[in-house]
């Protein structure tokens, strides 16, 4: 038996996309609402006669519908989050085993942060910011100097309620400040 000396053509990329479905707006908020009650992406799609693919295809046609997603995600972690809180009250009630209602509990905690991690999540983000520079006394000096020459524009008398670092240095920058103005 000859093989032929050709191979099968591979599928191409557009024969391995989704297929193009329409869906209602209704639709839509039927899936949302069912993944913010807390039913998965694949349960949510089979609702609708779709799948779990071109459920995602969809969500990411428009930013309204990635919007509207994202609270459901969130909406979602919350739910999670409460399961939480209601197994702690059953351990308190001496309603459960304590070790596993920690394992559920370590599970609805792991989902919650998965579906919401600003809120949820385990990771923090901390943004350091750098201490403020020293101000030298030259710097404080024409500061208040023009603090001190706006207050005389105005005809306003001029009140320092500035602390320095170094003890005596603003009483210094005073007196310059003073002899400049006054001449």
């Amino acid at each position: 038996m000859k093989t032929p000396n050709t191979l099968p053509a591979s599928p191409s990329a557009d024969s391995l996309a989704p297929a193009q479905v329409h869906v209602t707006r209704n639709e839509l908020q039927i899936v949302l609402n069912l993944i913010a009650d807390g039913s998965n992406h694949k349960q949510a799609a089979a609702t609708i006669g779709l799948t779990a693919s071109q459920l995602h295809a969809e969500i990411q046609r428009d930013a309204g519908t990635r919007a509207a997603y994202a609270l459901a995600r969130k909406a979602r972690g919350a739910l999670h989050a409460a399961k939480v809180n209601e197994l702690a009250q059953d351990v308190m009630r001496n309603n459960s085993d304590p070790k596993r209602t920690k394992v559920a509990m370590d599970a609805h905690m792991w989902a919650a942060g998965r579906y919401d991690p600003a809120a949820w999540g385990d990771r923090q983000i901390i943004q350091h910011e750098e201490p403020p520079a020293a101000v030298s006394a030259e710097d404080l000096k024409l500061a208040l100097l023009a603090l001190a020459q706006l207050a005389a524009s105005a005809g306003q008398p001029m009140a320092v309620g500035v602390a320095p670092r170094e003890p005596g240095l603003l009483i210094e920058a005073e007196r310059d400040i003073a002899a400049e103005v006054l001449g």
